[in-house]
């Protein structure tokens, strides 16, 4: 495809990258999150956590200014100090998630904490800063950046070692589909840590009075002791340009890794399924577990007449653009365009070999803005669009339906309870998929028939 001829970024398909902190430090225990930068930051982020969640998000800030852009945010952190530990009595820990502007400025915040301590200023409460520029990457490599850090800052050297099972660490996913790993995981009678867990934090129930922190999250105790596991499973493969937390309990703690693709469709259910079984020395599913493949399977047979050889254009954050393509590929589908918003040069190879034998090879994107997606959808003339809220534009200007997936929708209702993992998310994803097709169908046939 041609290069654009425009030179600024329209649109970015991508989040920032305090803003992936933000959402990691969700799944932690008792924690209150503490953004140094200027309180419109902090805004933003609790109105888009907001929006896609239905749930309020907290965010304290230094709420820096133009006076502390020149003389350091210094002052501004010790008092936000004060008032979190004033204001929320049961906080566990503080993660303070960098911005632009104070990276900008240079303000050292391990250095400003570290002398907090010393002046006995931050209590017992565990402190965790997270450097996240949104120059410096997108709010996926935020999000990975802010559990590595959780990680150096908490696990301890075990005492033990394979006191139970597994490290789960489920990349960006929704409550709903951390609950599913859940059952999975209880059904094989796999002891683990899931690690962040904000399948509570971010999908609370309804409560008489407002809890200043959400209930939920994974125990601070949990992860003090992460290095006392047999293994490690990271999912989503775009983690391995970075150093992440199964590469530091491999590395400082001899806890075996493995990195596993987000496991959506049937051959990704089937690999961590594997796996998980073969750490617990079984041979066959459970029947509860095999029935709900056989019924996965008995759909894709059911849908392969509506769903092969469409051309979906399918964008988003790395991880997500190649689990959804698997699962297209799996079901006869020639994916259009693949685009994704951050750099992940490794995860466009991997694109490319997952859709060589393809008659039509599609368009892959990589640090694609929805300018340059918009213009790559019309020329490969794709007949769907799957995708966050961003690509609404493009529905509306191209007439082409979008299935809502991923992270972020804040035009839609329910996106916390968007299920994709596992056998129960695919059938989930093909219904999706399958109905927007024979809409299009429909609405097609009426056009021409005047109806």
């Amino acid at each position: 495809m041609a290069e654009h001829e425009y030179k600024a970024v329209v649109n970015p398909c991508k989040l920032c990258m305090p803003l992936g902190a933000v959402l990691a430090l969700k799944g932690v225990e008792a924690t209150v999150i503490l953004l140094h930068g200027s309180q419109g930051c902090a805004t933003y982020m609790r109105r888009f956590l907001g929006g896609h969640f239905n749930e309020p998000v907290d965010i304290a800030s230094t709420a820096l200014t133009e006076k502390d852009a020149i003389y350091g945010g210094g002052s501004n952190l010790e008092r936000a100090f004060a008032n979190i530990l004033r204001q929320y009595q049961s906080v566990q820990m503080i993660g303070i998630p960098t911005t632009c502007l104070a990276e900008t400025i240079g303000d050292d915040v391990e250095l400003m904490v570290e002398k907090l301590k010393k002046e006995g200023k931050t209590a017992s409460v565990e402190i965790v800063p997270v450097s996240t520029p949104s120059y410096a990457g997108t709010h996926l490599e935020g999000y990975y950046t802010a559990i590595y850090q959780i990680a150096k800052h908490l696990v301890k050297p075990p005492q033990q070692k394979n006191c139970y099972d597994l490290n789960l660490i489920p990349g960006i996913i929704s409550p709903a589909d951390i609950r599913y790993l859940k059952r999975l995981l209880a059904t094989i009678e796999v002891e683990a840590v899931i690690f962040p867990d904000y399948s509570e934090t971010l999908d609370e129930g309804a409560t008489i009075s407002y809890p200043l922190i959400p209930e939920g999250g994974t125990p601070l105790t949990q992860i003090r002791r992460l290095a006392q596991a047999r293994y490690t499973m990271q999912m989503g493969l775009s983690s391995s340009k970075l150093e992440t937390v199964g590469d530091y309990l491999l590395k400082e703690f001899a806890v075996p890794l493995e990195r596993i693709p987000l496991p959506v469709g049937l051959k990704g259910t089937d690999r961590l399924v594997g796996q998980l079984l073969r750490l617990k020395g079984l041979q066959s599913l459970p029947a509860e577990i095999e029935k709900e493949r056989n019924r996965l399977l008995d759909a894709m047979v059911d849908a392969h007449k509506v769903l092969f050889g469409k051309r979906p254009a399918i964008y988003g954050d790395a991880d997500l653009v190649e689990a959804l393509t698997g699962f297209a590929l799996e079901l006869g589908m020639q994916p259009a365009v693949l685009s994704i918003g951050g750099d992940n040069p490794e995860t466009v190879q991997r694109l490319e070999q997952l859709t060589r034998n393809l008659t039509r090879r599609p368009v892959i994107l990589n640090r694609a803005d929805f300018t340059e997606i918009r213009q790559a959808v019309r020329q490969s003339k794709a007949d769907l669009l799957i995708g966050g809220s961003d690509g609404e534009y493009i529905e509306r200007t191209e007439g082409i339906p979008l299935v809502r997936t991923g992270f972020p929708v804040d035009d839609r209702f329910g996106s916390q309870r968007q299920l994709i993992v596992g056998y129960e998310g695919a059938m989930r994803l093909l219904d999706l998929w399958a109905n927007a097709y024979l809409e299009l169908e429909q609405k097609k046939l009426r056009r021409e028939t005047k109806c």
